[in-house]
């Protein structure tokens, strides 16, 4: 059973399920998280303009500029394949949308501070500009 709780009575009706359940005979996962959704079309689109400009004005190619950013920034996790550990950039993919804005924040100090590259927002003066040129 997977379950969203908006209310009091999903909460009550999930508990109930819970109870419900019959032990001895099976072992249950249960998991709660908070549900965020993953990023979003729009922050997507942005973000991907943004590469295409930082590689239009450095000459990279936004894929690599991409894999760096991730390197970076990205959420990272740690991950056991056999008797091996590894720690490794989330993809970006499975951000939420406030991991992704802090991701993309990142992005956008810096390529400001290190690379003078000020990215613009939707809600920026010359917006339609940058869009036009990269296409978010």
């Amino acid at each position: 059973m997977r379950a969203i709780l908006r209310t009091e009575a999903d909460k009550v009706g999930a508990c109930a399920h819970i109870a419900a359940l019959p032990v001895g005979k099976h072992q249950y996962a249960l998991e709660i998280k908070v549900n965020r959704r993953r990023r979003t079309l729009p922050q997507n689109a942005l973000y991907w303009a943004w590469l295409a400009c930082i590689g239009k004005e450095t000459g990279n190619d936004p894929e690599d500029i991409h894999d760096y950013c991730k390197q970076r920034w990205a959420v990272k996790v740690r991950i056991t394949l056999g008797t091996l550990e590894a720690t490794v950039s989330k993809s970006t993919t499975k951000l939420d949308t406030r991991e992704f804005a802090a991701y993309m924040d990142n992005v956008s100090a810096w390529a400001r501070d290190e690379l003078g590259i000020v990215l613009p927002t939707p809600d920026a003066i010359g917006w339609e500009q940058f869009e036009a040129q990269y296409g978010a």
